[in-house]
């Protein structure tokens, strides 16, 4: 079991059950993305459908390797967040600057579970190929 921060910085970035998938995760596999506004939405689309390749896809190597998610990265992510109540996120705002970008992800339980309302600010960052990655997730600050 990872430490509670790191525990807690996964499970922003997932914000929901169990997502399975059978395979390890590749630089390539974010897909067709042309602004952060793309990248944001195929996140809260894997999110909600399920697909942890997908998610594995749209995340950093350095916030993978901060997150030590190892060689399998769906199944990391598959242990990390079971149990958890399942969630939806919603995208609210995507704020592009440059080659940086700052997304508001609103997660919402389906279960009444305390603060089943979590706001979150996903930040991506445009790598060298074009595609955007997620490097961090935070405590969304709303202006």
């Amino acid at each position: 079991m990872l430490p509670v921060g790191i525990r807690r910085a996964l499970i922003a970035v997932v914000l929901t059950a169990a997502l399975a998938g059978p395979s390890g995760c590749g630089g390539s596999d974010g897909g067709d993305q042309g602004s952060a506004s793309d990248a944001a939405r195929a996140y809260v689309d894997a999110i909600n459908s399920r697909d942890f390749d997908r998610v594995c896809g749209l995340l950093s190597d350095s916030y993978k390797a901060r997150l030590k998610v190892g060689s399998n990265c769906p199944a990391f992510l598959e242990e990390q967040t079971s149990g958890l109540p399942r969630s939806k996120l919603a995208l609210i705002s995507v704020r592009e600057q440059g080659d940086h970008a700052t997304a508001h992800i609103r997660s919402h339980a389906n279960e009444h579970v305390a603060g089943t309302i979590a706001d979150e600010s996903a930040l991506f960052v445009r790598d060298q190929s074009g595609d955007w990655r997620l490097t961090a997730v935070t405590s969304y600050r709303g202006k």
